[in-house]
C-alpha cells in the first residue's frame, strides 16, 4: 500500500503548527561554553581506494570497510590495528579463463556490521571462471568458511543495501530474479534468508530505523519513501530534491528522517507531523549520534555537528582532509566520537569527550581477537577434466559462388577455452577434393576451432564443438579475395632474398609479415577487398637489412590476382629517409614507429635503424614515437649523407 503525504508543509524551526521548542540559552558569564573538539587524522588503508561503509564494532573501535578489503582502527590510540583484512580469495589455475586460466572468489560488494562479538556481512560473491556457486549471501568470515548463499537472487546490479539495527533483516537492491533490469529494494530474514517484502521497485540507498521497524530508500528520480515493515505500508514523501540522494539518517529518539542530496541539499522530515524543515546546512552525508542529541552532516571538507533537538550547530564547523568524498560517517555507540572517511585512505576521528570511553560487555581486546581470525574466501577448486574420447567426425563441403573449391585446406585446432590436456592436442588437417569436400574421422572429441584457406579466398573457419556433437557436417561457403605476387630486384637488378615484406596496420601494428624467397619471389594471399575508403590502399614496404627500401601501393577494391615488379632503392637514394634511434645511454631501441609526413610509419629494426621511401618531396618532416617516448618533428633534407640519430626517453 502507498501513498502521497502532500499535506507536508514546509515548516520553518519554529512552526506554528507547532509547540514552540524552548531556545538553547545565551552564553553568558554564567553558561558553560560548549565543550572544545579534539580532532584528529589518521591513515587507515594504504591502498588508492576509496570506503564503501564506516561503522563502530565498539566504543574505541571502527571498521572501514571497501567490499571485500576491511581495515580495523583503535580510535582511541589513533592507530589501525593490524593490516587490512582481503577477504576475496586467491586466485587458482584452470581451464576456464582463455587467457591465464584464473579461477577465484572475489567479494565484489558487501554491507557488514558488529553482531554478537564477531563481523557479519551480506555479500555479492562473484570472480572468475569455475562453476563454483556465487551470488549474494550472509557470511561470518571469522567462523563461516562460505558464505550461506540466498537461492534465486541474482541481478545485474545486485548490491547488499543494509542490515537492520537489530540484525535480523537485510535489504538488496536488484536482486529480483524476476525482475533483473529493476533496481527493487528487497527485504530477507536474516536467519533463513527468505523473502520478506518488497518494499520498492526502485532504490538506490536505502536505511533501517534504529527500531527496525522502518525502512527509508531514495529512488532514481530523487524521491524519498518510507516503508513500514509489520503494516507493509509505502509512504513516499513529495518531491523537493534536485539531485539523487545519498544521504539518509533516521533520528533514533524521534520520527524524524534526514535526507541529502548531491547538491548538498538537506532535509528534516518529522514523520509524525507530517512536516519538512529545510536544515539551514549543507551535507551529502548525515548520521545521527545513537543517543539522539546530535546531527553530523558531512560534504566535501566540512562537517557540522547540529544538536538533534533544535537543528542548530552544536559546535563550529570542523574542516577535514579532502580530496574526494566524504565516504562515510560513524558516531561511536557511546555517543562520544564521529568518525568520517574520506580521500580514499583517511579516517577523521572528532572527539566529543576526549579520553572517556563508556563502558561495555566487550573490551579492545576481545574485538582485536575476533578481528585476528577472520579469513578469506577459500579459492574454487579447479575442474577435472573429462574424459577426451577419439571417434568424432568433422566433414564438410567447401564453395565459392556455388562452385566446389578443391585444395582447401581445413586445419583443427583447440579451442583456447578447452582444457589444458585438450589444449595440448595437435589438430588434424585435411584438403577438400575436386567435389570440394572433406572428411576427417578418429577425431578427438574436444571443442575445436576450424580454420579454412584455399588460394585465391579470404581465411574462413567454422567452431566443431565435438563435446556435445561428435559428428559435425558443415557447408561453407568462401568469398574471393585479393591475391598480391611480385618478384623483388635489389638496385643492381638482380632478384633480392630475405627482403622483408610487411604491411601495417593503420595503428602501427604489423598486419602482414613475410620474407621474399630466393628468387625474390613473394605471395600475399586472403586479402579481404575492400570496395572504398583509405583501407582500400593497401601500402607494402619491402625493406632489406642493408637499408634498401621501396613503398609499393597496391589497389585492394576489387578481388582477383595483382602482379608488380619491386626495385629497392639504395638506403643512401634521395628519396629514402633513414634514422637511427636509440635511447640517452646511446642503446638502439627497437619498435620505436618513424613517422615520415605525418602519414607512413615504420617500426625500428633491432639495431634501432628504420628507412622509408618517399617521391617528389627534398624535405621531409619525420619524427619518432616508442614506449620510451616520443621526439619532435625534425625536417630532414635529401638526399642524406648518414642517417639522422634521434633520442628518445629522456
Amino acid at each position: 500500500m502507498t501513498r502521497i503525504l502532500g499535506a507536508f508543509a514546509v515548516a520553518l524551526l519554529a512552526s506554528c503548527s507547532a509547540p514552540p521548542r524552548p531556545r538553547p540559552p545565551a552564553p553568558s558569564a554564567h553558561v558553560a561554553p560548549p565543550p572544545a573538539l579534539a580532532k584528529y587524522a589518521i591513515t587507515v588503508i594504504g591502498v588508492s581506494t576509496y570506503a564503501t561503509q564506516l561503522f563502530y564494532a565498539q566504543p574505541g573501535r571502527a571498521v572501514v570497510a571497501n567490499s571485500g578489503m576491511l581495515a580495523l582502527v583503535d580510535t582511541m590510540q589513533l592507530e589501525r590495528v593490524g593490516t587490512p583484512k582481503r577477504l576475496s580469495s586467491d586466485v587458482a589455475e584452470d581451464h576456464v579463463d582463455p587467457i591465464n586460466h584464473r579461477i577465484s572468489r572475489d567479494v565484489e560488494s558487501a554491507m557488514w556490521t558488529w553482531d554478537r562479538g564477531e563481523l557479519l556481512g551480506v555479500v555479492l560473491v562473484g570472480g572468475l571462471g569455475g562453476a563454483d556457486p556465487s551470488g549474494l549471501g550472509v557470511w561470518r568470515p571469522a567462523t563461516q568458511t562460505i558464505p550461506a548463499y540466498m537461492p534465486g537472487v541474482r541481478g545485474y546490479n545486485c548490491r547488499p543495501a543494509a542490515i537492520s539495527p537489530d540484525h535480523a533483516l537485510l535489504a538488496t537492491i536488484g536482486c529480483n530474479a524476476q525482475k533483473l533490469d529493476q533496481p527493487a529494494l528487497q527485504l530477507f530474514a536474516a536467519d533463513t534468508r527468505a523473502p520478506v517484502a518488497t518494499a520498492s521497485e526502485d532504490a538506490v540507498r536505502a536505511v533501517f530505523s534504529a527500531d527496525s521497524t522502518k525502512i527509508a530508500f531514495s529512488t532514481k528520480d530523487n524521491t524519498i519513501g518510507v516503508y513500514d515493515i509489520s503494516a507493509h505500508h509505502v509512504t513516499m514523501l513529495p518531491k523537493v530534491h534536485k539531485e539523487l540522494v545519498l544521504g539518509l539518517a533516521f533520528d533514533p529518539k524521534r520520527p524524524v528522517l534526514v535526507t541529502a542530496d548531491g547538491d548538498f541539499a538537506v532535509y528534516a522530515w518529522d514523520l509524525a507531523r507530517e512536516t519538512r524543515t529545510r536544515i539551514g546546512e549543507q551535507g551529502s552525508l548525515a548520521a545521527y549520534s545513537p543517543d539522539g542529541r546530535y546531527l553530523a552532516l558531512a560534504h566535501r571538507d566540512q562537517v557540522v555537528i547540529l544538536d538533534a533537538a533544535s537543528l542548530h550547530r552544536a559546535f563550529p564547523p570542523l574542516k577535514i582532509k579532502f580530496s574526494w568524498g566524504p565516504d562515510g560517517l560513524a558516531w561511536a555507540p557511546d555517543s562520544h566520537q564521529l568518525a568520517i572517511a574520506s580521500g580514499g585512505d583517511t579516517v577523521t576521528v572528532v572527539d566529543l569527550a576526549p579520553g572517556e570511553v563508556a563502558a561495555g560487555p566487550a573490551s579492545g581486546a576481545d574485538v582485536d581477537s575476533a578481528w585476528s581470525r577472520l579469513h578469506r574466501l577459500p579459492a574454487p577448486a579447479p575442474g577435472v577434466p573429462p574424459p577426451i574420447l577419439r571417434d568424432g567426425v568433422v566433414e564438410g563441403s567447401i564453395t565459392l559462388a556455388g562452385a566446389p573449391v578443391a585444395g582447401a585446406e581445413i586445419r583443427l585446432v583447440p579451442h583456447e577455452q578447452e582444457w589444458p590436456d585438450a589444449r595440448a592436442l595437435t589438430g588434424p588437417t585435411a584438403k577438400t577434393g575436386k567435389d570440394g569436400t572433406f572428411y576427417l574421422d578418429h577425431v578427438p572429441q574436444i571443442e575445436w576451432n576450424a580454420r579454412v584457406e584455399a588460394t585465391g579466398t579470404t581465411v574462413s573457419g567454422f567452431v566443431a564443438d565435438l563435446r556435445h556433437e561428435p559428428s559435425v557436417k558443415v557447408q561453407l561457403r568462401v568469398e574471393a579475395a585479393v591475391t598480391i605476387r611480385g618478384r623483388v630486384v635489389g638496385p643492381d637488378g638482380r632478384p633480392a632474398k630475405d627482403v622483408r615484406v610487411v604491411h601495417y596496420h593503420y595503428d602501427g601494428t604489423v598486419d602482414t609479415d613475410q620474407k621474399t624467397d630466393a628468387g625474390g619471389a613473394f605471395t600475399i594471399d586472403h586479402l579481404r577487398p575492400v570496395e572504398a575508403g583509405p583501407s582500400q590502399n593497401f601500402d607494402v614496404v619491402f625493406r632489406r637489412g642493408d637499408g634498401a627500401v621501396r613503398t609499393v601501393r597496391f589497389d585492394i577494391g576489387k578481388p582477383g590476382p595483382r602482379t608488380a615488379p619491386v626495385t629497392l632503392l639504395r638506403a643512401t637514394d634521395p628519396h629514402v629517409v633513414r634514422v637511427h634511434v636509440v635511447d640517452k645511454t646511446g642503446a638502439p631501441i627497437a619498435g620505436a614507429e618513424l613517422i615520415v609526413n605525418e602519414m607512413n610509419g615504420v617500426p625500428t629494426d633491432a639495431a634501432g635503424d628504420a628507412s622509408l621511401d618517399v617521391m617528389d618531396l627534398k624535405r621531409v618532416p619525420v619524427r619518432v614515437r616508442g614506449l620510451g617516448g616520443g621526439s619532435d618533428q625534425t625536417l630532414v633534407d635529401l638526399p642524406q649523407r648518414t642517417p639522422l640519430v634521434i633520442t628518445i626517453g629522456g
